[in-house]
């Protein structure tokens, strides 16, 4: 199922919500329509009647797309310090530590916990060999 504002525009849902709030439709029209359920639909509902001039569905994002460009560049670093470890024949280090590298970028305050850019930069740098299997040292 697509997102509302990809399916619809917020003219066609105030035109939902006002038919509504007039009594000539629904709530459960109104919900099967927009193929929402009702805590999304009430959700709407109240957005829409404090401000039905300025309503809008369009998608909002909360935090930027892309880290920062010191996030990414202390990301590379500590990959290719992880890559030197995998790389050397001494160690019997197969994997790298995502979880140490994480640990690093948290001690450097530049943690960003919940974005999976250290996997993707891991990709670009062409680790594509690079899968993770838990803490294995201690970085």
């Amino acid at each position: 199922m697509d997102q509302l504002h990809k399916r619809f525009t917020a003219d066609q849902v105030k035109v939902l919500l006002q038919g509504y709030g007039q009594g000539t439709m629904s709530r459960a029209e109104v919900e099967e329509m927009l193929n929402i359920g009702k805590t999304r639909f009430f959700a709407l509902l109240k957005e829409y009647q404090q401000s039905p001039a300025t309503f809008a569905i369009a998608y909002e994002r909360d935090t930027p797309a892309r880290l920062s460009a010191s996030v990414e560049a202390a990301i590379e670093k500590e990959l290719l310090r992880e890559k030197e470890l995998v790389d050397d024949p001494l160690l019997p280090i197969s994997d790298y530590n995502y979880s140490a590298l994480l640990r690093q970028l948290f001690l450097a305050e530049l943690d960003p916990v919940g974005h999976p850019a250290h996997k993707v930069l891991a990709g670009q740098l062409g680790e594509d060999d690079i899968h993770q299997h838990g803490d294995q040292r201690v970085a």
